[in-house]
């Protein structure tokens, strides 16, 4: 079944009540995708809540460990502590593990909180703990199968590709095509050609377009070169005209121009024809 996280999911069911809880006895939600809190936002917050307080309830579950697991609200959790406050409302509900995962995912992709690494990370990580396909995951969060292929080749990137996309040197889009480069050298090479030509997305497509042309090129020329030579000596050890045809497969042919060239070839090869 496809879930369905609407906004405001976490106020589900207004019967549900509404505990105050130690901030000492909270641990954050250990499948939480989202790696970087900005600190001005968490700031911005925490002074709200030193003057209204916390609005909106955060979502608990008994830890496994000991006190009580994040479902959702770790920010509101971080600006109360910064706040100075000893406790935080919530609302403590029963949840698997796979919940767990779920809403950590789809509350932070509906305030799109997440960077687009930390999306592809959440993806992958989803996949891996509930033994998921891509298509299944998609089917889950409403997501096409290519959607969720191309956030997660993202993660393919190298680190200093990364970065470029997390301090807003590149977007996106600029580096996506780079996922087809095989080397992570060349990655970051044409990533810092992007930056200081200042490619647009159709460029960097461009070029890779155009670079792996051309490795293709070489790689038939090289293979070229190397049939070239297996046919010159083939030639001379049977003295008639060989031609090698095909790239990974083929077939070599041995030419005869005459009924006793092909009997020439025949005795080379020790076949006796009655």
């Amino acid at each position: 079944m496809q879930l369905n996280f609407e906004e405001g999911w976490e106020n589900k069911n207004q019967d549900e009540e509404v505990v105050k809880i130690d901030l000492k006895k909270l641990r954050v939600n250990p499948y939480q995708p989202r790696k970087h809190f900005d600190k001005e936002a968490l700031n911005e917050l925490a002074e709200s809540i030193k003057e209204f307080g916390v609005f909106q309830p955060i979502i608990v579950r008994k830890s496994q460990i000991k006190g009580f697991d994040i479902v959702a609200g770790e920010r509101r959790y971080r600006a109360s502590k910064i706040a100075g406050k000893k406790e935080i409302p919530a609302i403590i509900r029963s949840m698997s593990d796979a919940d767990m995962m779920y809403i950590a995912v789809i509350e932070n992709l509906q305030r799109k909180d997440l960077s687009p690494f930390e999306e592809a990370l959440s993806y992958q990580t989803l996949m891996n703990n509930l033994k998921l396909t891509q298509q299944e995951l998609a089917y889950k969060l409403g997501k096409s199968r290519s959607y969720i292929a191309n956030q997660i080749r993202l993660l393919n990137l190298p680190s200093q590709v990364k970065e470029y996309v997390e301090n807003e040197k590149l977007t996106v889009g600029q580096v996506r095509p780079l996922v087809t480069i095989e080397s992570d050298e060349e990655k970051i090479k044409i990533a810092k050609m992007i930056v200081s030509n200042e490619w647009k997305s159709r460029d960097v497509e461009n070029y890779v377009s155009k670079k792996k042309k051309q490795k293709n090129v070489n790689k038939k020329a090289k293979t070229n070169i190397l049939y070239q030579e297996i046919e010159r000596q083939l030639s001379d050890k049977f003295g008639t005209i060989v031609n090698v045809i095909g790239e990974k497969e083929g077939r070599v042919e041995f030419q005869f121009l005459s009924p006793d060239d092909l009997t020439h070839l025949l005795d080379q090869w020790n076949i006796k024809i009655d």
